[in-house]
């Protein structure tokens, strides 16, 4: 068999092949490492966070106190009977005067029967006005249409002469009244509280300009009602006095002091997600209207969640680990619902050795 002769020329040449070749292996398998890398994608749960504080401003102050005074009918309606009463015209067309004791009865033209109240003197020729009362109880008793009526004692000639005459109407046979309960009292006091207050502060932005934000404090000074529970009466009356007073106020420097007191809340591990600024409120705790100094609470609430410096995010942790394994751990956190962890390349079954080749992103659910 003849022997095959490789020049020196070829040998070199083989060999720089083999090396490029070697060289392209290395420099493919590096860069592959390089892209060794883990994902983990965490989605988190939201806390509540509130904050209130009290903060001292300098502020033009406004105070004013009012009062009002308002009538209410009782919700709760009663209809009972009673005697019915009112005035009549006592006529005296006789010649001698007369004086008629108290209980004498008048019987009106529908034969029903009243009583004079009081002894009442009437001279001769002459009218005088007094009060009748039904005889008995009941709506029958009521007149409201003009009626004569006969003095039942006297003799007919004396009837025709001495007699009773009414033109207005004799009620209160049959009734409709009220009974005042504290929760009348209460809604009347919150009602007239709320209308004054309301006036009050128009009053207020009047003097400050409608585009002014205001911080406000009001106080109840004085409140009083003529009635007590379980009293019966068809209307009471109720009497409130009301302090307010009103602080001009930027609300844009307000919020941001908000903020970063919610911000402060919040622990070490956790971060501000997102800020409810619709919850955002504020209030005249407190003021010096001599110097003008304004004592303002202010609430506002938000959202906080796990932030990537949280000491379960270490990464020399995760180094080395299946996605089970990565899963495992974080699944003993309360505030992650769940985690989804991307290798690369695909083919790869476990996190890099490397610390600084894990990245964590964190989401909400």
């Amino acid at each position: 068999m003849p022997k095959v002769y490789i020049t020196p020329h070829k040998k070199i040449a083989s060999f720089f092949v083999i090396l490029t070749i070697v060289a392209l292996i290395l420099t493919i398998a590096c860069l592959i490492k390089k892209t060794y890398k883990t994902t983990i994608i965490v989605s988190a749960k939201l806390e509540d966070v509130e904050a209130t504080f009290d903060k001292k401003i300098s502020a033009k102050i406004i105070e004013k106190i009012d009062t009002l005074e308002k009538n209410f009918s009782p919700q709760s309606l009663v209809k009972m009977e009673d005697f019915a009463n009112g005035k009549i015209t006592i006529v005296n067309n006789s010649g001698q005067s007369i004086i008629l004791v108290a209980n004498t009865r008048f019987q009106a033209e529908n034969g029903l029967i009243y009583r004079l109240t009081k002894r009442t003197f009437i001279p001769a020729k002459s009218k005088v006005r007094a009060n009748i009362r039904a005889d008995k109880i009941g709506g029958e008793y009521d007149i409201n249409e003009p009626t004569k009526f006969v003095i039942v004692n006297l003799s007919p000639i004396l009837q025709e002469k001495i007699y009773g005459e009414s033109k207005e109407a004799i009620i209160g046979g049959f009734k409709e009244t009220g009974i005042v309960s504290q929760k009348d009292i209460d809604r009347a006091k919150a009602e007239i509280k709320d209308e004054l207050y309301k006036k009050m502060i128009e009053e207020i932005k009047n003097e400050f300009g409608e585009r002014n934000k205001l911080a406000i404090h009001s106080k109840l000074i004085n409140h009083q009602c003529d009635s007590k529970p379980g009293e019966e009466k068809s209307f009471f009356n109720v009497k409130i006095t009301l302090k307010v007073a009103a602080a001009r106020i930027d609300e844009n420097e307000l919020l941001k002091l908000a903020q970063e007191a919610l911000s402060k809340k919040i622990p070490e591990g956790k971060k501000l997600y997102s800020v409810d600024k619709t919850s955002f409120r504020y209030r005249l705790k407190d003021y010096d209207l001599d110097k003008n100094i304004a004592l303002v609470e202010i609430q506002i609430k938000g959202k906080s969640i796990i932030s990537e410096n949280n000491e379960i995010f270490k990464r020399e942790n995760f180094v080395n680990l299946s996605a089970n394994e990565i899963r495992d751990i974080l699944s003993e956190n309360d505030l992650i619902e769940g985690v989804k962890v991307k290798f690369s390349p695909f083919y790869v079954k476990k996190s890099p050795k490397l610390p600084k080749r894990i990245k964590f992103i964190i989401r909400t659910l």
